[in-house]
């Protein structure tokens, strides 16, 4: 069996004549972009509620303003350091804090209450303070002052105060020297035994001036 190839005819240019186009070649359709997922927005951790807030704050000592307008949370973990000239009312804004002094305006709250309502031991019970010259109970020895604030005010008993007074008296360097009275002490001692027992107080705020 034989097979003939036959061959392609060339088109003739007729003058007058358009010969018919060559039918159009479509490109190939690009796909359909997949739709695209929208994206739930990202859910942002809630803050937690702070443990202490002031709110427009203010202080005066008769014409004298100390504060004023002082605005600021203090959240569970954090560490707030309030840095100024000596005598622009650090100590001043930590004893209204406190519940030594009281406030011109303004409030503090502890959890969302206002303390100016609250009992006053058991409020200093939760907030604790070391006092700039550390105002230890100079008729007692140093386990002494680490116990009363347990004894009269958490109802601990001796033995349970004891332990947990050593536990920090120890974390501090000063459990060699529990029978020693605060007359006896150099003032970075003093400080250590302030801080030790107001530690062992289990505060949630510790306030030191």
């Amino acid at each position: 069996m034989t097979t003939t190839k036959t061959a392609s005819v060339p088109r003739l240019a007729i003058p007058g004549i358009v010969p018919p186009a060559a039918p159009a070649v479509q490109p190939p359709r690009a796909p359909a972009p997949a739709a695209e997922k929208k994206k739930a927005p990202a859910k942002t951790a809630a803050l937690p509620a702070p443990l202490m807030s002031v709110r427009h704050l203010n202080k005066k000592f008769g014409d004298h303003e100390v504060l004023r307008e002082i605005d600021f949370n203090v959240y569970p973990g954090d560490v707030v350091c309030i840095i100024g000239a000596s005598g622009s009312g650090k100590s001043t804004l930590l004893r209204c804090m406190n519940m030594l002094e009281t406030p011109t305006g303004g409030c503090i709250c502890r959890r969302g209450q206002d303390i100016a309502g609250m009992k006053l031991t058991d409020y200093r019970a939760k907030v604790g303070m070391v006092f700039q010259s550390f105002n230890l109970f100079g008729n007692m020895n140093v386990l002494d002052n680490c116990l009363a604030g347990q004894r009269y005010v958490l109802h601990r008993s001796r033995a349970e105060a004891t332990a947990h007074a050593m536990q920090y008296l120890e974390k501090v360097g000063m459990a060699p020297y529990i029978h020693a009275k605060p007359s006896q002490l150099s003032g970075g001692q003093k400080q250590r035994v302030a801080i030790a027992r107001a530690l062992a107080m289990d505060p949630e705020i510790l306030l030191f001036d």
